[in-house]
């Protein structure tokens, strides 16, 4: 998922100038008014700050407003997301507009999955998890987010530090698709495989990868 795809998907008002102009292509006059704007005006701010997060302008040309809505609308994405390339592509739009920057993790591949999925936690069994990667390891997958329609907190299984993680992870997603493991979770996410632990910790200790204690 891309920072395109995540404002098409926001549910904000940012998200409703987003799809107006840029996926419906409607007259910016035409969108306001259905949004019961008097003018086109009251919504160039949101179009400001969708233009810097689509990069087509640089932070450089944003007014204070602009900024905001753009600030808000990542930092949202960053704290719902569980696509963690998309996470860190905020992170590095909003490092650039504000200054922030993410807490510093190690590089590494994360399993995770839901309490119905992992039952009694045996770790030979298969069982539906999400294998991905990022270059900062959020701790953020911790807090066990919640999607809300699953009503459970994700469980971090396994976290294997790595310098390359994204290389790491094609490899892992392509040994298990070719055994047959790719499987869609409850909310139709794409990095879901029914595999055991045992398995995931095999292919992760052949390519030189131990998993952090930290979930273990």
């Amino acid at each position: 998922m891309s920072v395109d795809d995540a404002l098409a998907d926001d549910t904000m008002f940012i998200g409703t100038v987003y799809r107006g102009l840029w996926i419906y292509h409607k007259p910016p006059r035409t969108l306001a008014r259905e949004v019961g704007h008097k003018n086109s005006r009251s919504i160039t701010t949101f179009v400001w700050a969708i233009r810097y997060l689509c990069g087509e302008v640089p932070e450089s040309r944003l007014h204070p407003l602009p900024r905001e809505y753009a600030a808000s609308f990542l930092r949202r994405t960053i704290d719902t997301s569980l696509d963690m390339r998309l996470v860190e592509e905020c992170w590095q739009l909003l490092s650039r507009l504000t200054g922030e920057e993410p807490p510093h993790q190690e590089p590494g591949v994360y399993v995770y999955s839901y309490p119905t999925y992992i039952g009694a936690g045996d770790v030979q069994r298969d069982m539906k998890m999400k294998i991905g990667a990022s270059t900062s390891m959020l701790r953020r997958l911790e807090t066990q987010r919640r999607h809300t329609e699953v009503p459970e907190d994700l469980v971090v299984l396994r976290i294997y530090p790595c310098p390359d993680p994204f290389d790491a992870e094609s490899h892992i997603h392509a040994i298990l698709t070719l055994c047959g493991k790719h499987v869609e979770s409850l909310t139709g996410g794409t990095e879901w495989y029914e595999t055991s632990l045992v398995a995931v910790d095999a292919i992760c200790r052949a390519m030189g990868m131990e998993p952090s204690p930290d979930a273990t």
